[in-house]
């Protein structure tokens, strides 16, 4: 029986051998695990950070309000959840993320957000490779309809002063400092690192390419586990789906040339 199909998933779980064909030519053939240990370079890695502790959401309220970055009291009207966020442009779902610190105390809100950003960038431990304007600025960058602040964006528009209450800043900022260096610590341990996907600030899966063996991935990770605040992570290779694209972008793929497109559509 031969099927035909654009789904590496149905494939992978229907077929024996499975062939991949791109441009009208045959590019592999073989079962799933062959070709993933063939084509597939790197691994997939799925990292969830532990919940906030209450006094971490706490200090980083108290330094705001020291500095003056807060004004009147919580808003009982803002919802703390979070869309889960695509790299790719994918939907999103809500979430729970934010986590409820109480009993702390609510010290009021953030008038501008931007302005706490570049405070608490300012006022963080230096680290090699990060100051403080480009920490602000990519932590800023991400407040948007489709950025990880995505929930931070909602809330402001909920507020006529674009207000946000003081912890949900809190927990994103040390969420984003936590994604920074666990960025930071893939980079020094891997040769090549790129985030997928944001399924909440808490939950993010990583691509890497190595040619170390899972038994090195696995010991770097489990050496990173308790300094990076690490809850839980899993490792897995390559897709097919992902194989698949790799050979359909690839520069050997004359649809991918554009002289060739413009041979082809000059002469049509």
């Amino acid at each position: 029986v031969i099927l035909t199909t654009h789904s590496m998933e149905e494939a992978e779980a229907l077929c024996t051998r499975i062939g991949i064909m791109v441009n009208g030519g045959f590019k592999c053939l073989g079962s799933a695990q062959r070709l993933k240990d063939r084509f597939g370079q790197g691994y997939e890695l799925d990292m969830k950070f532990a919940s906030f502790e209450a006094d971490e959401v706490v200090a980083i309220c108290e330094l705001l309000r020291e500095n003056g970055q807060l004004t009147g009291g919580p808003s009982a009207s803002q919802s703390l959840s979070v869309r889960t966020h695509s790299a790719s442009g994918d939907g999103s779902t809500n979430a729970p993320l934010l986590v409820d610190t109480a009993p702390a105390p609510h010290f009021g809100r953030v008038a501008d957000v931007r302005s706490a950003v570049a405070f608490l960038a300012s006022a963080r431990d230096p680290e090699e490779g990060r100051s403080a304007a480009d920490d602000a600025e990519r932590v800023c960058a991400e407040v948007s309809p489709v950025g990880r602040g995505a929930e931070i964006y909602l809330l402001q528009q909920q507020d006529a002063n674009h207000a946000v209450d003081a912890e949900a800043v809190a927990q994103f900022w040390l969420a984003e400092q936590r994604l920074a260096t666990l960025a930071a610590y893939l980079r020094q341990s891997f040769a090549a690192v790129d985030l997928l996907e944001t399924k909440t600030l808490l939950s993010h899966r990583f691509r890497i390419q190595t040619d170390e063996g899972l038994a090195e991935v696995f010991s770097r990770l489990e050496e990173g586990k308790a300094p990076l605040s690490i809850q839980s992570y899993s490792v897995s290779q390559i897709s097919l789906e992902q194989i698949f694209n790799n050979m359909a972008s690839s520069k050997d793929n004359p649809e991918n040339d554009p002289t060739v497109v413009g041979a082809d559509r000059a002469s049509a």
